[in-house]
Parts: structure tokens; sequence; C-alpha cells
């Protein structure tokens, strides 16, 4: 599909993906618009905000959000999932009856960067790298896709509660291993891939 082509319509979607399941429950209405940004440079690689005029009820589920675009040029439809994100508290203000406002949104890395461990974690020697930081991951409830890795601790290390969030420990882990930081996908998977140099890609 040629995404260069002239005559592309572009329109999006906002889904509550429940977090206890990560299985898509409704489609969100209310939505008028809002920003995506995506920064490797940065731990949690993504955020935006959505601004609306009915708020949408969500407790503690995410917002995926897909671009559907279609060329009338050939009749060709594409869907892409342009990210799951945790959803700030949202700001909002009344116009007569009408309710407006806007919310963040961080990338799924987020829950990793705002939980720490009940109290010192200490991996032993001989632990597999990727293995123990895709098991991190998964204890936080976050879905995972990693790449295989035999890279093994020579010594123990300690991530003091304190000091450490499970995204520092995740990160330092991959690391240790030759990975890139942690990223996520459009589906909210948090990826543990090898390092790629950018010049490269």
């Amino acid at each position: 599909m040629d995404w260069f082509s002239s005559g592309r319509v572009d329109a999006f979607r906002f889904v509550r993906v429940c977090w206890d399941t990560w299985k898509e429950a409704e489609e969100l209405s209310g939505i008028t618009g809002g920003t995506l940004e995506r920064n490797d440079l940065t731990a949690i690689k993504a955020s935006g905000s959505i601004d609306y005029v009915e708020q949408p009820r969500l407790g503690h589920d995410l917002v995926r959000v897909y671009s559907d675009s279609y060329f009338s040029s050939s009749g060709e439809r594409a869907s892409i999932a342009q990210g799951t994100y945790l959803v700030s508290t949202p700001s909002s203000t009344y116009r007569g009856a009408v309710e407006e406002g806007s919310a963040d949104l961080y990338s799924v890395l987020q829950a990793l960067a705002e939980d720490a461990f009940e109290g010192p974690l200490v991996v032993p020697a001989g632990t597999v790298a990727v293995d123990e930081a895709a098991r991190i991951v998964r204890e936080a409830g976050l879905p995972v896709v990693a790449s295989k890795s035999a890279a093994a601790l020579n010594v123990p290390a300690v991530f003091d509660d304190r000091d450490a969030s499970k995204l520092d420990a995740v990160n330092w882990l991959l690391g240790f291993a030759g990975f890139a930081s942690a990223g996520c996908d459009g589906f909210g998977n948090v990826l543990l891939r090898p390092y790629e140099d950018p010049a490269k890609k």
C-alpha cells in the first residue's frame, strides 16, 4: 500500500481496553481530537492527549487509538493501532449542559515507571537477564513480547525499592543483554528487543 499516494482519507477511532483482560470492550464516543507523540529518547516512548465533549468513563481501563485509512483511487482500506494508553484523570469544564475537557495519554510503560518493588529485588547470578525483565513486566500486568537472549548475570544484581522503579530494573537488565530499552507497540505489548543502530535501520 502506497502511504504517500494522494486521495487518502484518515479517520480515528478510540476504543476502551479492559486492563484485567486486555480485550477491547467498546468504542468511545465524544472524543473530538487530540495529539499522539512518539519519542524513543524518553523512557515511556509514547504519550499524547485527547479532547472530548463527553468524558470517557474508563475507571482503570485503557484507550486504544486506531487510524482507519481509505484510498479513494484504489478502494483499499487499512486500520492501524496507533497506541494503547493509560489515561490521566481528565480535566473538565461545563458549558451549559455540555461537558468539555482533555486528558493526557501515557504509554503502558508508565505503569512500570510508577511502580516500585515491595522490597529490594535481588536477581541471582546465572539469571538470564531478558527472561527476568519479561517476568517483571508480566507480573506488573502487562503483555510482553521478548526476543531470545542467553545473556546471564555473572554477579547478582540488586534493585533498591527506594531508588529504582520496575521500568528502571527492566531497562538495566535489557542493557546488560545488549538490548534497547523497553518499547511498546500499538496494542500495548511491551517489546524487549536487541539494540539496533538507528543509522542502520
